[in-house]
């Protein structure tokens, strides 16, 4: 299976989302580190159902893309607007998780557009 970008940057966004609400534990901030931690693990979940609905309707399963559309819109949201109303969860910490995730897939995305790939650059005059 070819990795893409957003393998190389689900595995750092969930360890450094893992580390962080470790962190804020530890400071004692016991509602923000949840609150962060569910925000990560929401958004995490939402990606990697964007893809696999993306990857199915690419394959022309549309019946599978469709049944996982239908799992991420009744399922998936609900959760977060049950998190984002819920008064045991720091709301700025929910949205601080929730936007963490982005970090490490600007980092993949930059990182991937200046490392030199080997091919030739077209109309690139040679010898």
């Amino acid at each position: 299976m070819e990795r893409d970008l957003l393998d190389g940057a689900l595995r750092p966004a969930c360890w450094g989302g893992v580390a962080i609400g470790g962190a804020l534990y530890a400071l004692g901030s016991r509602s923000v580190a949840a609150g962060f931690l569910a925000g990560t693990a929401w958004n995490l979940t939402s990606l990697l159902l964007l893809r696999a609905i993306t990857r199915a309707w690419a394959r022309e399963e549309g019946r599978r893309a469709l049944w996982l559309l239908l799992g991420k819109l009744l399922i998936l949201y609900p959760i977060g607007i049950a998190l984002a109303c819920s008064r045991r969860l720091s709301l700025i910490g929910l949205l601080a998780g929730f936007t963490w995730v982005f970090a490490p897939l600007v980092g993949q995305a930059i990182w991937s557009a200046t490392r030199p790939t080997g091919r030739p650059v077209a109309g690139a005059r040679h010898g």
